[in-house]
């Protein structure tokens, strides 16, 4: 057995994770930070509890990231991060802020269109460092190199090692504001990513370790979330379950993301509920195959 795994990410996981934000950002060194995310973190308040622990740092706020980002938002983005020496880049929400947090902290250091970075490897030189808080419990973004964006109607990824976060901030506290629909999506979503990350061929035993407690995390919590929102022991769980997500995506995934890719920008559908339609065919084809894994 020969593999490598690489996770520079510090993780802070638990209810009242949020807490140890401030000494994330004096660790940092931080003079002056950008907050990348959108306006329903305002209208919710979880805004506030986040500036609430920045009280006296400098930073400036971008809320205009939108669901399933246009390039036109990243070039925004870009813009923006850009105009001002920051130096540490906040992300605040579902996986299309911190992907745009992560794209901004990468943009500012390096020159160009957004257009010319799609794809692998082209974004070289160090980005700025990064926190992730993630709002949703489902994309995993906030322990992956890839952020997303949609050009002229296709979904299009910019995948580079610089854009792994510095440190991703679980607190499940962020997540009790989900709407039922978002709930199911993003579970979806992270039922996906593990299942998919499982049955990859490149797919190792820290990967599948981490993918077999994800899906049974989602499988027996999912359904309690969507069910009573309020509820903390699903909601925790369910965060832990996308955040394995996120470690077993360094197997990278089966098809069933392409196929959603391109049913969602098709048919205007949620990320996670696009990846979900395929779910069950990927597992029946994928069932001779990987029979002795599908077995545990």
């Amino acid at each position: 057995m020969t593999f490598s795994y690489y996770l520079p990410t510090k993780i802070l996981f638990g209810f009242g994770a949020l807490k140890g934000l401030r000494e994330e950002v004096e660790n940092l060194g931080a003079g002056k930070a950008l907050l990348v995310t959108d306006k329903v973190m305002e209208k919710t308040g979880i805004v506030s509890k986040v500036s609430a622990h920045l009280d006296g740092l400098g930073y400036d706020t971008f809320d205009d990231v939108e669901p399933e980002p246009r390039v036109e938002v990243a070039e925004a983005v870009a813009r923006k991060v850009r105009s001002s020496p920051y130096d540490l880049v906040l992300g605040l929400g579902g996986g299309s802020s911190l992907d745009m947090a992560k794209l901004a902290a990468g943009l500012a250091t390096n020159e160009g269109e957004v257009r010319s970075f799609v794809g692998t490897g082209l974004l070289r030189r160090k980005a700025l460092p990064t926190i992730m808080l993630p709002t949703t419990a489902g994309t995993g973004a906030e322990l992956t190199v890839t952020s997303m964006v949609t050009v002229e109607g296709h979904k299009r990824w910019i995948n580079s090692p610089i854009l792994m976060p510095t440190v991703a901030l679980v607190d499940p506290e962020l997540t009790m504001t989900m709407p039922q629909s978002v709930t199911a999506a993003t579970g979806l979503d992270a039922l996906c990513h593990n299942t998919e990350a499982y049955l990859s061929a490149s797919a190792n035993v820290i990967t599948d370790s981490a993918a077999l407690e994800g899906v049974r995390l989602i499988v027996d919590n999912l359904e309690k979330a969507y069910t009573n929102g309020s509820e903390r022991p699903s909601r925790e769980a369910m965060s832990l379950g996308a955040l394995l997500g996120g470690i077993a995506l360094a197997a990278r995934m089966v098809y069933g993301h392409s196929v959603g890719y391109t049913v969602g920008t098709r048919f205007n559908l949620p990320h996670g509920v696009s990846c979900g339609i395929p779910l069950p065919y990927i597992i029946s084809n994928y069932a001779l195959a990987c029979a002795p894994k599908m077995r545990r």
